[in-house]
């Protein structure tokens, strides 16, 4: 059914679906004051000179045991629904842009947030962005506005 829903025009496809929001995200992006959470943001915005590209990681137990507080499952739930989810960004990443979601190259700045609060972490990322936004600035002065 979804392949004659497609074929008919009633609803997108993959590709489709994966442009359009990578169209969304870039416009989102160059619009400036944007928080752009996945959906391969640090890929689309990669020449947005301003874009700080952030990747909080977590140890996998640390990461289930909070799943399941937040989302009051058991644990059992939590270690599936994680893996899940581990791997559903993974292939996203994979598929639609070619790339590696762990490669830490992708990303200005990875953050393990294990130890960290979400206020120590907001605060790091702030300081993070203004000197990328500072950094920018001194290339707009020189001509260079976008990052190859």
């Amino acid at each position: 059914m979804d392949m004659l829903g497609e074929a008919l025009g009633l609803h997108p496809g993959v590709y489709t679906a994966v442009a359009k929001t990578a169209e969304t995200v870039l416009r989102l992006g160059q619009s400036g004051n944007a928080v752009i959470v996945g959906r391969g943001g640090n890929f689309i915005t990669r020449n947005i000179a301003i874009a700080l590209h952030v990747r909080l990681v977590g140890n996998l137990e640390v990461r289930i045991r909070s799943f399941a507080r937040i989302y009051k499952v058991s644990q059992d739930e939590a270690v599936k629904e994680v893996a899940r989810r581990d791997r559903a960004r993974k292939n996203y990443i994979l598929e639609n842009f070619r790339q590696d979601i762990n490669d830490v190259t992708n990303y200005d700045l990875v953050l393990n947030t294990d130890e960290l609060s979400d206020t120590d972490a907001a605060r790091i990322i702030t300081v993070a962005l203004e000197a990328k936004v500072k950094q920018a600035g001194r290339h707009l002065q020189s001509g260079s506005h976008v990052r190859h």
